[in-house]
């Protein structure tokens, strides 16, 4: 049987990888950044406490929550493919926490051609990357918090499938007016590719890129916040990201970030952010908080993506 020449799923995969940083593993969709939040803060996320989507980067950030928290999200990413995220965390006891998430990273159809048929399509195929994460976080004392996750990790390139379960573990300690996070990532075995039984090749087990990050955050002033953060990913390039977040009117964050990737290094965003409260006897008690996120990053020649998330914190 001809060989089926996926040009535009081989492009997209090349983009994706190329826009975190050229490496040697497969899986490079698990080293994009997840939310507008991040997209604006050049990545640096991993004490990160304001929202459900920071236990993608510290599975010990669910240990932030005090009660039902919930963000889902939205990117118009790069040649014509989006993103989408959701993130639930709620606390069972003062102690003990529960996260769940899921991020799918997908474009349309997309044109298939034959040795024979270069002009015409012959078929379509998707492109996804999907993964499923459910962690469980403890609170050891006031200021360190420990957690571990379990994720499933799947990927289909054109009639090739690929499938994988992995492991992430963190910590937090909180130090006076910031905190301080490790977290290792994508621990696990590598991606496994199923053989397409309507073509004549095979792929081979690839490599995961396991993520180890380090990195913390301090509050400069009042409604400012810093954070850092060093990415060191098995087979790709270390990155260091820096972002700055300041809070307009205790309302709208502004914000903006710098990571040392080749394209898409700078971002830029802003917020709202409204609690919702209710009088009980003499006083006003919080009892939600709304949040809307944007991010705006470009990347050179390859365009601008836009990112939107919303967030709803149960106090």
């Amino acid at each position: 049987m001809k060989k089926i020449i996926i040009t535009l799923a081989v492009i997209l995969f090349a983009v994706s990888t190329f826009a975190v940083s050229n490496g040697e593993t497969s899986g490079s969709f698990l080293l994009m950044p997840i939310g507008a939040k991040a997209f604006s803060l050049g990545n640096a996320m991993v004490t990160s406490s304001n929202e459900p989507l920071a236990i993608f980067y510290n599975p010990a950030n669910v240990t932030s929550f005090t009660a039902a928290s919930v963000s889902i999200g939205q990117t118009n990413y790069l040649v014509d493919t989006s993103m989408e995220y959701f993130a639930f965390c709620i606390p069972f006891t003062e102690t003990d926490f529960f996260g769940l998430a899921v991020n799918v990273f997908f474009t349309e159809p997309i044109d298939a051609f034959t040795w024979g048929s270069w002009e015409e399509s012959v078929e379509q195929f998707d492109v996804s990357y999907n993964q499923f994460f459910l962690t469980y976080g403890k609170k050891l004392g006031d200021n360190f918090s420990f957690a571990v996750a379990g994720k499933f990790y799947k990927e289909e390139l054109a009639n090739v499938l690929a499938e994988t379960f992995l492991m992430d573990i963190g910590m937090k300690y909180k130090i006076g007016n910031g905190n301080v996070g490790l977290a290792i990532s994508n621990l696990g075995s590598g991606l496994l590719y199923e053989r397409d039984v309507t073509g004549d090749y095979e792929i081979p087990t690839e490599k995961i890129p396991m993520n180890i990050t380090i990195g913390g955050n301090y509050n400069l002033i009042k409604g400012m916040d810093l954070s850092l953060q060093a990415s060191i990913p098995s087979g790709n390039p270390a990155v260091i990201s820096v972002g700055l977040e300041y809070s307009l009117f205790s309302a709208i964050p502004l914000r903006v970030g710098y990571s040392n990737v080749e394209i898409g290094s700078i971002g830029f965003g802003f917020g709202f952010d409204h609690t919702f409260q209710k009088t009980q006897g003499n006083r006003k008690v919080d009892i939600l908080t709304l949040q809307f996120d944007y991010a705006y990053v470009p990347f050179g020649d390859l365009g601008e993506t836009n990112h939107l998330g919303i967030s709803l914190l149960f106090r």
